[in-house]
């Protein structure tokens, strides 16, 4: 993402440098011009921060813009194209060769849910809803785990 933003700074440049040297292109004066493209550069390098904070075969835990959408997705392609599993605010994450568990607090939420998904059943052409089990309250959770051998949490988030 990082040499994307870096090209695209790199190419707006050079149009502020072109600009420069003309003093109006199509009835557009180089003042416009300038200020358009130093606007683009501003959105470019600023507007889309995103990081991945876990990974586990297909599934990741990210966030775009705001570490406050962190959720976990599932995905598609392998090329950026994902389906979401659990809503924000994912806080903790887990998991094994068959389950991923989450333990979220709502947006704007005090409560805790916890979530599990089977790896077995899930696809990425299926919804939310037909593959994420939950919410859970912690109690009936922790019944969940010994009974369906779920694994514990092993990465938390701040």
């Amino acid at each position: 993402m990082i040499s994307l933003k870096l090209t695209f700074s790199i190419i707006l440049v050079q149009i502020m440098k072109i600009c420069a040297n003309e003093k109006s292109f199509l009835g557009v004066s180089s003042f416009i011009r300038k200020s358009g493209a130093l606007i683009a550069c501003f959105v470019l390098l600023v507007g889309c921060n995103h990081d991945i904070e876990w990974r586990d075969g297909l599934y990741q835990v990210h966030w775009i813009d705001e570490v406050s959408n962190r959720k976990l997705s599932i995905s598609v392609d392998g090329e950026g194209s994902l389906v979401r599993r659990v809503a924000p605010v994912v806080v903790t994450v887990g998991s094994n060769e068959r389950f991923v568990v989450v333990k979220q607090i709502p947006e704007g939420g005090s409560s805790v849910a916890y979530y599990y998904i089977d790896k077995n059943i899930d696809g990425i052409y299926l919804d939310q809803s037909e593959v994420t089990q939950g919410p859970f309250t912690k109690e009936r959770f922790s019944e969940l785990q010994r009974e369906l051998d779920l694994p514990g949490f092993s990465k938390e988030f701040e």
